[in-house]
């Protein structure tokens, strides 16, 4: 009888350790929103790269509107930027300490060396990656079937730039002879602004 005692008063201080140390982390899940905008006109940029850093990390890009969320953050602190190809870092820390919603505002200067400070038609930089590290591809034809169709093979940090576009809807898609064919597509939007795509292969 007291052996089933003391079991049970084992069992219900492993709950309440439990309760203490992991729960709160879901009750802090919070939601940070944000959008890319263009330091000197204000202007939105759509489609470019954005990333979290902390514990989770996460990336991704934001829309045709330039805006970006993630979601279901614990508490903690995090750096939340962008760094497209052609214009300099942007980005802040943020302290998630309770279920909130953070709203952060990314504002992107241009190199001096970049082609488009004085370009008045958009580009696009498309990321190829594949493999369960999500590795850059190199080697891998992309194509752009649109307004205008390009085609282009990735570089040895999976990379391609296509430049002077036609604002419009594209279809993308990447071929490679070992990770095999992944499609998607991207709205292009007028104006010089370097937009970015990432293509991933699935793991093999």
């Amino acid at each position: 009888m007291l052996k089933n005692k003391l079991t049970g008063i084992s069992f219900g201080l492993i709950l309440i350790i439990l309760v203490l140390f992991f729960i709160p982390d879901f009750a802090y899940s919070a939601v940070i929103q944000g959008k890319v905008m263009l330091k000197k006109s204000g202007e939105l940029a759509p489609h470019v790269s954005v990333f979290m850093n902390g514990r989770p990390g996460k990336e991704g890009n934001a829309d045709g509107s330039g805006q970006f969320e993630f979601t279901n953050i614990t508490r903690g602190i995090y750096t939340v930027g962008s760094k497209p190809y052609g214009y300099y870092p942007a980005g802040s820390r943020y302290s998630v300490s309770e279920k909130d919603t953070i709203h952060v505002e990314l504002f992107l200067i241009p190199k001096s060396s970049s082609k488009l400070k004085n370009s008045s038609k958009p580009a696009l930089t498309v990321i190829v990656i594949g493999g369960g590290e999500a590795k850059p591809v190199a080697g891998a034809n992309v194509i752009m079937k649109g307004p205008l169709t390009r085609s282009q093979l990735t570089d040895k940090v999976g990379r391609v730039i296509f430049r002077n576009l036609k604002p419009g809807l594209y279809k993308l898609s990447a071929t490679h002879s070992r990770h095999g064919k992944v499609e998607d597509e991207i709205q292009i939007s007028p104006g010089g602004i370097m937009m970015e795509k990432i293509l991933r292969f699935d793991s093999k």
